[in-house]
């Protein structure tokens, strides 16, 4: 293992984002745009590829995450699972901002070339109607899962008329990761949906219904939740019931790169 950089070749998936519990804590946004770029910026600096599941902004947290990436470039060798450092995936029928035909994107895209990737998946079907942008964004997930090795997750709604997918984004991406044995680093920090996985893997179980759309329409899968076993994601029982309780983000960022650290060690003796 390098010691500069002890999660080179690591993919990890970035779940973080405003649920409807941050009032209620004396947190805003601007915590949760924090975060983002906290953690993005301990894994980046550690040599690790990142990947998220929605759409650029120029001028927000991901152009921020792209500026590290630059910065932190000199440090990573050429050995990657990944063609970049930051992989952007969306569902249609969205299409990712550094692909579109205007000046600001190509420019952008042109500079971040080697180090940043946004691309919308392959998907069959009618995104537009409800249950098929649903649909998609399942798939979305699934294709996001295969292209990380272990998941972080704060916050997220819980509000139906929030997220568009079967069930909230952050709980089927967690749930997809589960489910393929990758290591999920999952708080309370910010409530929402995080926390409603990490009282269903305290519990050793837990299932999620998914939503219906207008017309009854629902989706026969039902998320069953298996817990994390401790010594699978790199930390003790005790540090993973702090990871799960804390109300601290330095703690909660400490706790999260320990475990990666500890379990990419192993996986790499293994060769996972």
């Amino acid at each position: 293992m390098n010691p500069i950089c002890p999660l080179e070749g690591c993919s990890v998936g970035i779940s973080i984002s405003a649920s409807e519990d941050l009032h209620g804590r004396s947190l805003d946004l601007e915590t949760v745009n924090r975060a983002v770029l906290q953690i993005a910026e301990v894994l980046l600096g550690a040599g690790a590829n990142l990947v998220f599941g929605h759409d650029w902004r120029p001028g927000g947290v991901m152009q921020a995450i792209a500026g590290m990436a630059v910065r932190y470039h000199h440090r990573f060798s050429a050995r990657t699972e990944l063609p970049v450092r930051i992989l952007n995936l969306v569902a249609p029928p969205d299409v990712p901002w550094l692909r579109r035909e205007e000046h600001e994107a190509e420019a952008m895209s042109a500079r971040l070339r080697g180090l940043v990737e946004a691309r919308q998946i392959a998907f069959q079907g009618d995104p537009d109607r409800e249950a098929g942008r649903a649909n998609a964004l399942s798939a979305l997930r699934r294709e996001l899962t295969a292209c990380c090795h272990a998941r972080i997750c704060l916050g997220g709604t819980l509000d139906e008329r929030k997220y568009k997918g079967w069930h909230p984004g952050i709980v089927e991406e967690g749930f997809f990761a589960l489910k393929v044995a990758q290591p999920v680093y999952a708080g309370s920090l910010f409530g929402g949906a995080a926390a409603q996985l990490v009282r269903a893997l305290r519990q050793g179980h837990g299932s999620f219904q998914p939503r219906r759309f207008e017309g009854n329409i629902t989706h026969p899968e039902v998320l069953m939740l298996p817990a994390i076993p401790h010594e699978g994601n790199g930390l003790n029982e005790q540090e993973q019931r702090l990871l799960e309780e804390t109300e601290s983000l330095e703690q909660f960022t400490e706790l999260s790169f320990r475990g990666l650290v500890r379990w990419w060690r192993e996986a790499r003796i293994r060769n996972i």
